[in-house]
């Protein structure tokens, strides 16, 4: 039997967003989730912006990104670079992407 908790290695896509993350020196978290991944914006405590990849995300059976920013209606099948740009604009204090 499956175990449906194991980090699922065909989620590619959030992990390139998280090097994206790193390498631009944005903050934020990243634990695995449901067999996936989640990245927090800037962190767990005060998330602006949720990416999620996992077995129960919109858009994971094609290795795409869910986000959710608390405000309006999840949004899926996004890639790490639609996801990315989101995130700069948060960053830079913009407040809608």
């Amino acid at each position: 039997m499956e175990d449906l908790f194991k980090t699922n290695p065909v989620y590619k896509e959030i992990l390139k967003l998280k090097q994206m993350l790193e390498d631009a020196e944005i903050p934020f978290e990243c634990n695995e989730q449901f067999g996936g991944w989640r990245i927090a914006y800037p962190n767990d405590i005060h998330t602006q912006l949720s990416a999620i990849e996992n077995m129960g995300s919109s858009g994971s059976l094609n290795d795409r990104i869910e986000v959710w920013n608390f405000e309006d209606d999840p949004m899926g099948y996004l890639t790490a670079e639609e996801v990315f740009a989101m995130i700069q604009k948060l960053d830079s204090g913009m407040q809608n992407f």
